[in-house]
């Protein structure tokens, strides 16, 4: 949490203005290239309340991006007349 914590903060301080587009990769979870299940509703709330909650750039569809979100940690961003999709690398990873 605490990487997650500090990388996120460094990158708002910075880009204050600016959506930023995170996405989960293999190395994000505790335990490398495995889902977090035991833990799953907590990594996910967390990972939520960082990237959207405390961003100073209010998201147009926060409510799809949180149902998504908490399902399997990908979701969809609607930006003006653009859509940008942010998937969970764990998906692709055939380890897991």
């Amino acid at each position: 949490k605490f990487v997650h914590e500090k990388l996120f903060n460094y990158t708002k301080e910075r880009f204050p203005n600016t959506p930023i587009i995170p996405a989960i990769g293999n190395n994000d979870p505790e335990w490398h290239n495995q889902f977090p299940l035991a833990e799953k509703e907590n990594y996910y709330t967390f990972l939520f309340n960082l990237w959207f909650k405390t961003h100073p750039v209010k998201y147009q569809n926060l409510t799809d991006i949180q149902t998504t979100f908490m399902q399997g940690g990908f979701y969809k961003y609607i930006y003006g007349d653009y859509i940008f999709i942010a998937l969970n690398s764990l998906y692709f990873y055939t380890g897991t």
